[in-house]
């Protein structure tokens, strides 16, 4: 049976679609639109905030891997709207990784750590009760194995 998730999509789509909507339009509309990169942040950001109030309005679910995305991305058409300089846009992707990264380190010394809440909507069907009681006893011991 092929998991479908909020919008009936299989899971790997929508995830596809929450990680990458945003930067393939950026990527896009700048390469092959000739774009200023400022503008090409700026639409694309809107472009992910209009996917996921889709999602929001449709399902009524928060999904954090989207707004993860488009936090980055309104960060740096903020950052290219009050300097000025689109490089400004782009170079905050290195400081919102490394603190992504580190606050992922961080939540290791947590009971659940960041990636546990942030992986389980895909794997149990948006949460769904019966088999988020299936997934957290084995996430514990794939934890335990993984961490020693």
């Amino acid at each position: 049976m092929t998991a479908q998730r909020r919008t009936g999509l299989p899971w790997q789509v929508q995830l596809t679609i929450d990680v990458a909507l945003s930067p393939v339009v950026f990527f896009a509309l700048q390469g092959n639109f000739g774009l200023s990169t400022g503008q090409a942040l700026l639409i694309s950001t809107l472009v992910g905030a209009a996917w996921t109030g889709f999602v929001l309005i449709t399902t009524r679910k928060v999904n954090a891997v989207a707004l993860c995305v488009i936090a980055g991305m309104v960060v740096g058409a903020a950052l290219t709207g009050v300097t000025g300089d689109p490089r400004f846009g782009v170079a905050k992707d290195s400081l919102y990784t490394g603190l992504f990264g580190l606050a992922m380190l961080a939540s290791l010394l947590l009971p659940r750590p960041l990636m546990f809440h942030l992986v389980r909507p895909f794997a149990t069907h948006d949460n769904d009760p019966e088999q988020v009681a299936e997934w957290n006893p084995g996430r514990r011991r794939c934890s335990a194995a993984a961490c020693g």
